[in-house]
């Protein structure tokens, strides 16, 4: 009897605690792909490219007119494409859930598997979660999965000299402010370099699941968590303050797995829809409920539009903020 009055008392409560939301208008857009948009970039020029699944491979779709219409490139890769780098209109790079990581030279048209020649422990082979780099050669891959097993790629000349570091954590995002200082974040760690990727220190952090971070205008490092988190760092080496309290049971806020930064404003998204946004200086947060009620994994912009990618393909744009 006491456990059903329990459940009652947390029910009324959450009925009434809930984070109210906003409606947020926006365009739903089919990408090419028929399974989860794993990543979507800028290249320039009103051009996009989103990557992910299609009919259970992997594959990579692009947008020459700012998102309104969508065309899948002509390679089929064996795997989900996890994540994808555009250093120019014509060279990029992309990672795949088996892990393999691929260039391509020409715009997307034929790509290259790039073989990592370094010793690697294959319990810590992961998807590519993430892919950064210091200039047009040095490329960072960053991997994750299983919660404990996670690890960094690095190449020194595009794709032919490798180093590689594991980790007893999953890595979802790594990210370089300059050449020689990057983070990365993850299961219940963040990690910095000062060398280039060299060699990589612990950062005093929150115990959360770390699914995406970014750098504002003035150098502030911002991060997001699985739990509904954000979290910020003027110097990431002696730790982060909370921005937004993580989800609890009488919250509505979904799992957050992506963050974009554009000016001022700070935008965060995850599960089922659940879209948050504020300005980099005050800390208030308003949740809005977007048209689209599926996992949102990725954001991008472009011209004074917002894009996420979700799940079956679906990418929508929205503007306004």
């Amino acid at each position: 009897m006491r456990a059903v009055q329990l459940i009652c008392i947390l029910l009324f409560f959450s009925s009434c605690s809930k984070d109210s939301s906003e409606n947020l208008p926006c365009n739903k857009t089919q990408s090419g792909l028929n399974g989860t948009v794993n990543c979507i970039t800028l290249i320039g020029n009103k051009t996009l490219v989103a990557a992910g699944m299609n009919n259970s491979a992997g594959a990579v779709s692009q947008s020459t007119d700012n998102g309104l219409t969508w065309n899948l490139l002509p390679t089929v890769f064996e795997y989900p494409v996890t994540a994808i780098f555009t250093v120019d209109s014509l060279i990029w790079y992309a990672g795949s859930s088996e892990p393999s990581v691929y260039k391509t030279t020409d715009g997307g048209k034929s790509w290259k598997k790039l073989w990592v020649r370094t010793p690697f422990p294959p319990q810590f082979r992961q998807p590519v979660r993430s892919i950064s780099a210091t200039n047009d050669t040095t490329i960072f891959f960053a991997l994750g999965g299983g919660f404990e097993a996670g690890g960094i790629w690095k190449t020194y000349d595009g794709g032919t000299t490798w180093s590689a570091f594991a980790f007893n954590f999953e890595i979802r995002d790594l990210r370089f402010s300059n050449p020689l200082t990057g983070i990365a974040c993850g299961y219940g760690s963040v990690i910095c370099t000062s060398d280039g990727g060299e060699s990589w220190q612990p950062s005093p952090c929150p115990n959360a699941y770390f699914m995406a971070l970014n750098q504002d205008e003035n150098g502030r490092w911002w991060a997001v968590s699985f739990n509904g988190g954000v979290y910020f760092s003027d110097n990431p080496a002696l730790g982060w303050k909370i921005s937004l309290a993580p989800s609890n049971l009488l919250s509505s806020r979904k799992q957050f797995r992506c963050l974009l930064i554009q000016g001022r404003k700070i935008t965060v998204a995850g599960s089922e829809g659940i879209i948050m946004k504020s300005n980099i200086y005050d800390h208030n947060w308003t949740t809005f409920q977007s048209c689209l009620k599926d996992h949102l994994r990725c954001m991008s912009y472009s011209e004074s539009e917002w894009f996420a990618g979700g799940d079956h393909g679906t990418i929508i744009s929205f503007n306004g903020f």
